[in-house]
């Protein structure tokens, strides 16, 4: 119950937090105040959080550590990103939530041959929309790149597999999946969504928007 109430806790809290920033949106753009410092401190407390509820610390620390180290690196090399700490932080949060909302969406196939290529698939693909979309939504002049989103795709896809090991819990778990996860991605996502929305980047939004509505429908 401890762990189950601070798994809750730090959703609570991570959501409460990304709905006051996105209020906050008209004062400083996405990635530009020191709010989204909060916000990213917050977030990995959240994902440390759900993550130490099932694993343990060398096996967390050293898949956050990976995906940090590797998704800011790729973010400098490929466009000498320069709020890195940003970006890198969002990919731990991005990917590592995504991927708690896949195996919510997959639970009822959890026992299927093909279910751990369905996780690392579909989670590579909401973590890389929701980075591209991050990358979009901070300036007006910024335009969705596909090519970034497919680089994104393939390394999240490439992470996931290489932190496969670490991430399989060797305790017994309950059947039920766990919900923050999917709750702290989707309110990333919202977030995102709302800053698009202050940068009149409208079909940003609504892609957004509808991703975040299926993820609802298909996991509740």
């Amino acid at each position: 119950m401890r762990i189950a109430g601070a798994r809750t806790l730090g959703f609570a809290v991570f959501a409460a937090l990304c709905a006051i920033r996105a209020l906050s949106l008209g004062i400083a753009p996405l990635g530009q105040s020191w709010c989204d410092i909060l916000v990213c401190g917050i977030g990995l407390l959240a994902t440390v959080a759900i993550l130490g509820a099932r694993l343990p610390f060398q096996n967390w620390g050293a898949v956050m550590a990976l995906v940090g180290v590797l998704g800011g690196g790729l973010e400098w090399v490929a466009r000498e990103e320069p709020h890195i700490v940003w970006m890198a932080a969002l990919w731990i949060m991005g990917l590592l939530n995504a991927r708690g909302t896949a195996a919510r969406l997959l639970c009822r196939w959890r026992k299927s041959r093909n279910y751990g290529f369905w996780l690392i698939g579909i989670a590579g693909l909401l973590s890389a929309l929701l980075l591209s979309a991050a990358e979009t939504a901070r300036a007006p002049e910024n335009k969705f790149l596909w090519g970034a989103f497919l680089i994104r795709i393939f390394a999240a896809w490439a992470m996931l597999a290489a932190a496969a090991p670490l991430l399989i819990s060797k305790r017994p778990v309950p059947e039920a999946v766990e919900w923050q996860s999917m709750g702290c991605w989707l309110a990333l996502t919202t977030l995102i969504a709302c800053a698009a929305a202050g940068q009149q980047q409208w079909g940003m939004f609504w892609v957004m928007i509808m991703v975040a509505g299926i993820v609802v429908i298909w996991g509740c």
